[in-house]
């Protein structure tokens, strides 16, 4: 479609260093440069700099609304209809479940309300499994024009639940390769700028610190080789979503005399120079979505060792990566052991690519805005 002129709302929780706001950042960039002017609206204030970090843009080809503070209910409705009013978008994509329900909600005050996309970031699990949100989600059906899923499964659950009435399409996840590749000579500026000796081994995991990512199993299978192999250091990335697991993990650490080489970097602008200097990737998630860190891990190249989740059996085919029972904490130390050893690999991730899939956005937006135009012609026939 030509997409000059359009207008896109990206409406999302919180403006931070995670997958869905990350991978919203990145559309934006992506299609205002061929032409779309893009807005964010989110519930929170941004954190860890995700402003500062703001990609490269024509001027002010990226609007944001973002409060100064953390919203009431009341505050979510009306930082996104006044999101609404000051941008007038031509579509609305709202990521996630709340942002969704809100978005949705601040529609009823609006006489000429845009078309609305609600993207669901969950792979394989229900997004509406609480019947509160159930119930709200068949509440806001007429005003949703389409479902995006990440996964065919995450897809299959929606219509498993509100049936097929509304338009549904899986769109995967896709990052920017040509940022998550780094040569011989650049990983080893890299590692310099780091202070990592080349002749040292890196561990590196990221995601935020919670439970769901399991980072207690990537300690608990590594604390024998840290304390045997002196050359080796263990890196988390991601900010703290869980500050009780978050000290749980730092007690650990010290009680092992292990402070200075398991370094807790917190959520981080750098992660494909990270992952560019990282000798193995390890990520034991209890679940994942279609983790855009997965996909940026893949990229670089780096030995995986990962969860055998349905969100990670995609890369099972591809070379250098290894998926085990992360709860199997031998079987999780073999595998990262093995890992280390290993040499970096080239993977074909093009399916992958960012611009594919703004691409499959764009196509998703103009299927809306077709048939609301066809509405339009049919009720002007009438």
């Amino acid at each position: 479609m030509n997409a000059a002129g359009l207008r896109i709302l990206h409406l999302i929780h919180t403006p931070r260093l995670s997958g869905a706001e990350v991978l919203v950042r990145n559309l934006c960039e992506v299609h205002s440069r061929q032409g779309v002017r893009c807005g964010v609206a989110s519930f929170n204030p941004s954190n860890d700099a995700f402003l500062d970090d703001a990609p490269a843009t024509p001027a002010g080809a990226i609007e944001w609304f973002v409060p100064e503070a953390p919203q009431s209910r009341l505050g979510r409705l009306r930082n996104f209809h006044d999101a609404m009013s000051e941008f007038k978008p031509d579509v609305v994509l709202a990521h996630s479940v709340l942002p969704a329900l809100y978005g949705r909600a601040a529609l009823v005050f609006r006489a000429n309300r845009p078309r609305f996309i609600s993207v669901l970031h969950c792979a394989s699990e229900d997004d509406y499994s609480d019947w509160k949100l159930c119930l709200t989600e068949r509440a806001l059906q007429s005003r949703t024009d389409a479902i995006v899923t990440v996964s065919l499964s995450a897809q299959q659950n929606y219509r498993r639940r509100f049936g097929d009435k509304i338009p549904s399409f899986v769109v995967p996840n896709g990052i920017a390769l040509s940022a998550s590749s780094y040569g011989d000579a650049e990983r080893i500026h890299i590692r310099k700028a780091l202070s990592v000796p080349n002749n040292h081994c890196l561990i590196l995991q990221v995601g935020r610190l919670s439970e769901v990512k399991q980072q207690h199993c990537t300690l608990e299978a590594m604390l024998p080789v840290l304390k045997a192999r002196p050359d080796t250091h263990l890196w988390f990335a991601g900010l703290k979503e869980d500050p009780e697991y978050a000290a749980t993990l730092a007690r650990a650490v010290e009680a092992a005399g292990l402070e200075d080489r398991v370094l807790f970097l917190g959520g981080r602008r750098d992660v494909p120079e990270l992952l560019g200097c990282a000798d193995a990737y390890v990520m034991p998630s209890l679940k994942e979505a279609h983790s855009v860190a997965f996909l940026e891990a893949l990229a670089s190249g780096v030995p995986i060792v990962a969860a055998d989740i349905s969100s990670f059996r995609f890369a099972a085919r591809l070379p250098a990566v290894e998926l085990v029972d992360p709860t199997n904490t031998d079987a999780l130390r073999a595998a990262i052991t093995a890992a280390m050893g290993t040499s970096r690999v080239t993977r074909d991730l093009s399916a992958y690519d960012i611009v594919n899939t703004a691409d499959a956005y764009l196509n998703c937006v103009s299927y809306v805005l077709g048939r609301a135009q066809i509405r339009e012609m049919e009720r002007n026939a009438q």
